[in-house]
Parts: structure tokens; sequence; C-alpha cells
């Protein structure tokens, strides 16, 4: 199914990828005239960051960035976002240094596409009040980590719990050690979230007996994200 998508999208006639980056100060991004209304993480293989802005009543503007471990990967995430797009893509007549850009016409006002080595990165203007698509494809190329392959962070949680069983009801901390995390995001089945999670730990409450998992995905200041996940047995 990804050849296919790959063809129907014209990846034959694509050039050759450029240098891994390091990733995206993606905390940086700026939009003029509208601000951030919400945010998701996921690990690469799950789509990377999502961005949502608007101007307080409606989103805007959508910007989803993916640093994979490598450029072909990364070319083959582009491919699944532009999924839905019904005609195949055009390249942008000023492709902004990256490797591929693509967008629905030349000029990209409304949505853009592109790689720059192992990042991809989608823009989709939502109402025409916001910024062209090139215009915030730039804003995104500014932000881009030196070159060199992306270092992924490494979640490591630690439970700390006495005696070791929890009971329902009773609220845990869980520790995120190894890589300095910017972001973290957590999905709870079996209990519940006290405060949202912070970039070094998260307390849960089990809601009943059975088994409490949270997934928990971290991301570093270059937009780099990486999952663990926990399981507490309730009794």
């Amino acid at each position: 199914m990804e050849r296919a998508l790959l063809a129907r999208l014209g990846a034959p006639s694509w050039g050759p990828s450029g240098p891994p980056r390091a990733g995206v100060a993606l905390a940086s991004l700026a939009v003029p005239g509208l601000q951030l209304q919400a945010r998701r993480d996921r690990v690469p293989r799950d789509g990377g960051v999502a961005l949502s802005f608007g101007d307080g009543e409606a989103v805007a503007l959508r910007v989803r960035v993916l640093v994979a471990p490598r450029p072909e990967e990364a070319r083959s995430a582009l491919a699944r976002l532009l999924r839905g797009w019904q005609a195949p893509p055009v390249p942008l007549a000023d492709p902004q240094g990256a490797d591929l850009a693509l967008g629905e016409s030349a000029s990209g006002g409304e949505t853009v596409a592109a790689t720059y080595g192992t990042v991809a990165v989608l823009v989709q203007r939502v109402r025409p009040s916001a910024p062209t698509a090139a215009s915030v494809l730039a804003r995104v190329r500014a932000l881009l980590g030196p070159h060199g392959a992306p270092v992924f962070p490494v979640v490591s949680p630690v439970v700390s719990l006495a005696p070791g069983v929890m009971s329902p009801g009773q609220r845990v901390r869980v520790e995120l050690r190894g890589t300095p995390l910017e972001r973290v995001e957590a999905r709870v089945d079996g209990g519940h979230l006290v405060a949202p999670p912070g970039p070094a730990w998260v307390e849960l409450v089990a809601d009943e007996p059975g088994a409490l998992t949270v997934e928990l995905v971290g991301t570093d200041a270059l937009g780099r994200s990486a999952v663990a996940t926990v399981t507490i047995q309730v009794r």
C-alpha cells in the first residue's frame, strides 16, 4: 500500500534526500496573529507532533512535524500524511531549501509538505485569515536543528510505590528519568491523571482493581519523541 501511495504522489521523480537534521525547536514556533491552541505528541510511527493554531475561537492553521530516524523514513511518513490529497501535489516554486517541497499549488498558499533530511513537515491553512502555508514552512525551516542524525530521547519511568501494590483510589507518582524532556503526554487506562503531566513526572490515581496502565510519550527540545509504558497491579 505504501509503495502504491508513493507512486501516486510521484515519488519516483523525487530527488535525493538531503543530510539528516537533528530535529526542530517546536516550542519556538510562532505564527503571526495566531496562538497555539492544541498540541498532540506522538512517536514518529504514529504521526509525530501535531500543532493547531487559532485566533482563540477556531483553528486556523495546522502544522505537523515528524522527526524520523532516517531520511527515507521521513519521506515515507510524509507520503502517509498526504494520503488524503485527491490530486497529486505539485513542486513549490520556492522549495525553501527543502529536499522535497510540494503544495496544492506552486505557491503553496493552502497546503505545503516538505522534507529536510530526517524531518517531515506538513502545513495546512484552515481559514483564509491565517498566513499562507508556505510562509509558515519558512518559520519551521528557521527552527531546524543542526545537521546530523537525530538522537531520540530515552523515557525511563520509575514507579514510587510502597509496598508495591496499589489499591483503588490510591495515588502513585511515576518519575521520568533518562533524557531531559520538554513535554510529556500520558494516556491512562484503569485510572486517571491527578494533574497534567510534567516533564519529569506524572501522578496517577487507580480507579478500580485490575491493571493500571499508562503510556508516556516524551518529547525533547528538538521535537524528537519516544514512548514507554508502565503497568501497575491494583488490588
